[in-house]
């Protein structure tokens, strides 16, 4: 079977993959969490095919990482992280220093959109996926096996 054979299985990684993106925006959107815009703007998906597999790779940028799991204290982030999201707010930049030492010393709280999203919606992916090979598995042998 070749990708074009999965016609079910591609619909089906299609609507996970938007679904997905969808709620992680939702969730940082309710949560406030992405003041310049960057972060949703960068989440997306892919679905890539070789021949023995079909995979579906979702991706963010950098710090997306410390908005999803927190981030511990022990290290201060860059100034000028702290200075551009200071300049969105409409904070004045004397406060950039004080910012980041106070996250190096006390972290961040994580706020959860990235893995438990896509944890949380594997089980229905696995479910939907069954059905749609089984579709495309019954087609190829249909279409392809002498008669």
């Amino acid at each position: 079977m070749t990708p074009l054979d999965l016609i079910n299985t591609r619909s089906v990684l299609e609507a996970f993959g938007k679904d997905t993106v969808d709620t992680m925006r939702n969730i940082l959107i309710l949560n406030g969490k992405d003041v310049s815009g960057e972060l949703i703007r960068s989440l997306s998906y892919q679905i890539t095919y070789d021949e023995t597999d079909i995979d579906i790779e979702f991706s963010m940028v950098d710090y997306g990482q410390f908005v999803d799991k927190g981030r511990k204290p022990g290290k201060q982030p860059p100034i000028s992280s702290i200075s551009k999201w200071l300049a969105i707010k409409g904070i004045p930049q004397r406060f950039a220093f004080p910012i980041a030492r106070k996250i190096g010393l006390k972290g961040i709280a994580p706020t959860p959109f990235f893995d438990s999203t896509i944890s949380s919606k594997t089980r229905e992916l696995i479910n939907a996926l069954e059905i749609a090979y089984s579709k495309d598995l019954t087609t190829w042998i249909t279409n392809n096996l002498p008669k």
